[in-house]
């Protein structure tokens, strides 16, 4: 089983909210960093999103 979530950047939670479940790669990232298609998607300032996404799977 999989888990996607996502938070706004500066709200409570993180990579808890996966409790034990462990982060496949990248982790917890800013969502313009979770594997992109394209390096040129990023942008000079993936932070600007706001938002964090990770992907766990169920252990």
């Amino acid at each position: 089983m999989r888990c996607f979530a996502f938070r706004r950047a500066g709200s409570q939670g993180g990579s808890d909210d996966f409790h034990d479940w462990p982060l496949l790669e990248p982790g917890l990232v800013h969502l313009p960093l979770w594997r992109p298609e394209n390096p040129a998607d990023i942008g000079e300032h993936p932070e600007s999103s706001g938002a964090y996404g990770g992907l766990a799977r169920k252990g």
